[in-house]
């Protein structure tokens, strides 16, 4: 058996540990730039707020409701993450984080009819440990304890956690799901689903092999053999490594100079490094891209892109920022307001792989040791403690964090202080 154990609106969830005055207030999270809403409470849902929408264009309805209104502030939410991870680690051994809100956990080990006790404890202990509340779905398979995790959530009499167990429980919660709602399943295969009289997640279960095979892939049969009770996806304990490792950001203003945009690159690169050395990875391509702000229309439109190709797979984070400025070199042109640069690292090969190239001679006893004493400084001192030289000072591209809450757990001035 299989439990999802998914947050409950986690970022603004997040936002209430240590606000408590904020538990029955709307609120809302904003993107970098504090442009548009990414995260919504269940408060600001049931007014109406959607996800996406610009705040410029909320300004009514929060002060009508009194909303509280927050930048995002990810480097709490990770932390908080974590602490529910290690919460769960408690239920079980074998678990899978499927994404910073999310992750399964494997229960085989618990009798079938305790599993409801089981998951209202962890979900007690999740609550009581980190003040995260969560819904609980466990099932025979992945697809199953996804759809008992969306009953738990949409259904309050259950309490958050429910359990399917049998083929009969099975049924009697398919047919009340809408095929869209099945997950990877998604609106385009659904409305073609729809169109050969497939509508429910039962309907789904119940389809004919061959159909879904021919009309469809085997994607779609695998989920469809899920929803039968068959285990078709397995645990995946070890996240496995990204193929392609991506580094962006929209500036807090508008950037025409192109040191300023080499800074924001680095830093970029940077990050994508330290990402690549965590997974055991070498990158052997590096593109670099740039774009004025799309949503002005004032002004003058330019998006450029270009990939550099490095002399041999690396994670050294001083090639890899001296490739991102080699990339604006090529990229960069005068006369244009920048809003937005980003790289992307590809041609990802595990760091066991060390090939030299023929006029290119590395030490990477040298590299590997500078690059691990870094991360083993910055993990000890804080993020950007060791730093190469070109992210520079200035930072003028740093985004807009106006409405940031403190780093109440990462950050030691900004830990409460409790007075007795």
């Amino acid at each position: 058996m299989i439990a999802l154990v998914d947050c409950n609106n986690f970022y603004a969830s997040c936002e209430r540990i240590f606000q408590p005055w904020l538990r029955k207030r709307p609120v809302l999270v904003l993107s970098s730039n504090d442009g548009c809403v990414i995260a919504r409470s269940q408060e600001a849902k049931d007014l109406g707020v959607p996800m996406g929408a610009p705040i410029h264009k909320l300004t009514e309805l929060v002060n009508q409701y009194e909303m509280y209104v927050c930048s995002s502030n990810f480097t709490l939410y990770a932390d908080i993450s974590k602490r529910v991870m290690s919460a769960l680690g408690v239920y079980s051994p074998h678990i899978e984080v499927y994404s910073i809100d999310e992750s399964f956990l494997n229960v085989d080990h618990y009798p079938k009819e305790s599993l409801l006790s089981v998951g209202r404890a962890m979900r007690q202990t999740v609550l009581e440990w980190t003040d995260i509340p969560t819904g609980i779905g466990i099932g025979p398979t992945k697809t199953l304890a996804k759809i008992a995790n969306r009953v738990a959530k949409k259904q309050p009499q259950y309490g958050g956690v429910f359990v399917i167990n049998s083929a009969e429980e099975a049924r009697d919660v398919l047919q009340s799901i809408a095929v869209e709602d099945v997950w990877g399943v998604g609106r385009q295969w659904s409305r073609k689903l729809k169109s050969v009289g497939i509508v429910s997640a039962l309907d789904l279960q119940q389809a004919d092999d061959k159909l879904l095979r021919q009309k469809f892939n085997v994607v779609l049969l695998r989920t469809a053999t899920e929803l039968r009770g068959t285990q078709c996806l397995s645990m995946e304990e070890i996240t496995p490594a990204n193929k392609t490792i991506i580094a962006s950001r929209s500036f807090g203003t508008q950037i025409t100079k192109e040191y300023d945009i080499e800074e924001a690159v680095a830093s970029f690169a940077t990050r994508a490094a330290e990402k690549l050395r965590k997974q055991g990875s070498l990158a052997l391509y590096l593109s670099v891209f740039v774009r004025t702000n799309i949503f002005n229309k004032f002004q003058a439109q330019y998006s450029g892109g270009t990939t550099v190709a490095l002399p041999i797979a690396t994670a050294y984070t001083p090639a890899l920022v001296a490739a991102a400025r080699t990339g604006i070199h090529r990229i960069y042109r005068e006369g244009y307001s920048y809003k937005k640069a980003g790289i992307v690292l590809s041609g990802i090969l595990p760091d066991s792989i060390h090939q030299q190239a023929i006029f290119h001679k590395v030490n990477y006893d040298k590299e590997g040791g500078s690059m691990k004493a870094m991360d083993s400084v910055n993990a000890k001192y804080g993020k950007g403690t060791l730093r190469v030289g070109a992210i520079g000072t200035r930072k003028v591209w740093h985004p807009k964090l106006e409405k940031r809450s403190k780093l109440y757990t990462t950050r030691y001035e900004d830990m409460l202080v409790v007075k007795a």
